[in-house]
């Protein structure tokens, strides 16, 4: 995962906060062609309040890390605290969780890529799969 190299690299204190973390059910929506279909790839289908919460704890007291974040073995707390934020969803949520980021980074994944990883986790596949 980028995300967990970024905060690796960047010396966060924290491991990357997953945007599936937060994740709560499908939500059933009007597909033009499918009809009625199940997705869990909208801003509904994840606990957009408790997200929220955890960013503003970020930003209030870092030191004071919430149940969704989990400290890296070893690094301290300086200056300037990063904390990577990973989730396609992320800056789909709200305008006050949007302002929240200092940086956004985007990367672009081609489609196969994307519908393999949604099929792992789907799946709850862990291993290494090769395309």
């Amino acid at each position: 995962l980028y995300a967990e190299y970024l905060a690796q690299r960047l010396n966060s204190p924290f491991e990357p906060l997953l945007m599936k973390k937060f994740w709560r059910q499908k939500v059933p929506i009007k597909h033009p062609k499918l009809g009625l279909v199940s997705s869990g790839e909208l801003p509904e289908s994840h606990d957009v309040q408790a997200f929220a919460m955890t960013l503003r704890q970020l930003r209030s007291n870092p030191t004071q890390a919430s149940l969704y974040l989990q400290r890296r073995p070893g690094v301290q707390f300086g200056k300037q605290i990063i904390v990577v934020v990973d989730g396609l969803l992320t800056f789909g949520c709200t305008d006050e969780i949007t302002s929240m980021f200092d940086i956004r980074i985007f990367i672009d994944g081609d489609k196969a890529k994307c519908r393999l990883e949604r099929y792992r986790r789907d799946q709850k596949i862990t291993v290494d799969v090769k395309n």
